[in-house]
């Protein structure tokens, strides 16, 4: 019976983060310095997000930010910091190819939300470091809803 919540299985042999790694090397990335170095990416959001004051500014940051993320010479720290900053200002929360959203910006780039990511995620990465052959996640119960089998 499907119960339209999502489940994502790894091949024999594979674990849901490695084949994550492989997928998505951004997304892989961000969760690793979420991971390893949590709040001084809070702490850098949080400058970040007093420097964006106009809406201008933050537009320009958003056009910036996209160049970092897949920027070789750019450290794995700054593309993750990129990354959550072009997730949450872009329309859909698309990060390379997202055009940037003043709404976005004001509504879900906030102090609050900054400042409560990293705890929410680091629960979130910790589970999946047992890495379990089938994560069941529903998106309507919340960040912090999901089962491990």
């Amino acid at each position: 019976m499907n119960s339209g919540i999502p489940n994502l299985r790894s091949p024999p042999g594979s674990s849901f983060l490695s084949n994550t790694e492989t997928l998505c090397p951004a997304l892989f990335n961000f969760w690793t310095m979420v991971k390893d170095r949590g709040d001084e990416m809070t702490e850098r959001l949080l400058e970040i997000k007093s420097e964006c004051i106009t809406s201008e500014i933050a537009k320009s940051f958003h056009i910036e930010q996209k160049k970092i993320i897949n920027d070789d010479a750019s450290s794995d720290f700054d593309k993750a910091v990129a990354f959550y900053y072009a997730n949450k200002n872009s329309f859909s929360g698309l990060t390379e190819t997202g055009t940037f959203s003043e709404s976005s910006h004001y509504a879900t780039f906030t102090t609050t939300n900054i400042g409560k990511f990293t705890p929410s995620l680091r629960t979130i990465i910790d589970n999946f470091a047992q890495e379990p052959e089938e994560l069941t996640f529903d998106p309507s119960s919340g960040i912090n809803n999901y089962s491990i089998s």
